[in-house]
């Protein structure tokens, strides 16, 4: 099952960004993070972008 961001306030997106992007730094595989979360695989890979570009301010910004 996948999940529709744009059913989600700007607010929960932010956190499961950060969080994401949190369990993947702690080493976790970012495929096992986005599959978890129900999101398109290539998010995950977009959102450790903006994280290596800008930090958590980015992944607020997204």
């Amino acid at each position: 099952m996948k999940n529709d961001g744009r059913k989600l306030s700007h607010d929960t997106l932010e956190e499961i960004r950060i969080r994401a992007v949190q369990q993947v730094e702690a080493g976790e595989s970012p495929e096992v993070v986005i599959k978890a979360l129900g999101f398109n695989r290539s998010q995950i890979y977009r959102w450790l972008a903006l994280y290596r570009e800008g930090g958590y301010e980015a992944l607020k910004k997204a």
